[in-house]
């Protein structure tokens, strides 16, 4: 089991188990903190949204095994309107919903790294001709390339660079670079705007990489090679620290 499948069981049931799973998770510290933080969201999900109901208790709050009054007469239209509502009740759904909204903002942080590296491999299945790549381009190739996504980049630190072309990626243009070493070629995305706090490490659908910070372009880098990396194959953190000294890190 990939990382990928196994964040993707673990978002769907973040209690479920599987023989499979249970193996990856064992091996995996990522996944396996993954499940802690997910399991845990989910609890405080849970008790955001099972509100207790019955007597107020304290500060204004109803007591869980309090009857539940009976219910009120209704009211006109004009007497609900010119009723002010309680502090109580409005300090509860005001808390209720940034509850919801922080829960909602920590979910979606725990998925950037996987969700960005799910993007990157299969936008390596378009260009699958930028592997075959074996002299330098021009340097007015590159500039160009680098120029579309405010990108400077020092050619000569950089190592090199075998294929350059300007993608499409998550709403922005970046530099999909190919820079070729002694042991076979990297493929290197510069990504302007991507939060990347730290070096992180993917291997999905059979490409191998890392995520890099970048302050240079206020986001980070990319660095990936085919299969499931040789002990003979690329250094990627050697290319990945060279394209960053280029970058002006």
């Amino acid at each position: 089991m990939k990382c990928e499948e196994a964040r993707l069981q673990i978002g769907a049931d973040p209690a479920g188990r599987s023989a499979e799973l249970e193996v990856h998770v064992t091996g995996c510290a990522d996944c396996s903190g993954y499940r802690r933080e997910m399991q845990r969201l989910e609890g405080d999900l849970r008790r955001a949204l099972d509100w207790p109901r019955g007597e107020t208790v304290g500060g204004g709050f109803p007591a869980r095994d309090a009857p539940v009054p009976a219910p009120a007469a209704p009211q006109t239209r004009a007497s609900a309107e010119g009723a002010p509502v309680p502090a109580a009740r409005r300090w509860a759904f005001a808390a209720g919903v940034l509850l919801v909204g922080v829960l909602a903002a920590s979910f979606l942080a725990l998925q950037p790294r996987d969700a960005l590296a799910a993007q990157l491999v299969e936008h390596m299945a378009e260009e699958p001709d930028a592997w075959d790549a074996r002299r330098p381009i021009p340097q007015s190739a590159l500039d160009l390339v680098l120029r579309r996504s405010g990108v400077r980049l020092d050619r000569l630190a950089a190592g090199e660079v075998v294929y350059a072309h300007s993608c499409y990626l998550r709403g922005r243009q970046v530099p999909h670079l190919v820079v070729a070493t002694a042991r076979g070629p990297v493929t290197v995305l510069v990504l302007p705007g991507e939060r990347v706090t730290r070096r992180q490490a993917f291997d999905e659908g059979g490409y191998r990489g890392s995520l890099w910070p970048a302050p240079a372009v206020q986001g980070g880098i990319a660095v990936l090679e085919r299969g499931a990396g040789e002990p003979s194959g690329p250094d990627l953190d050697a290319v990945a620290r060279q394209v960053l000294a280029a970058l002006g890190e």
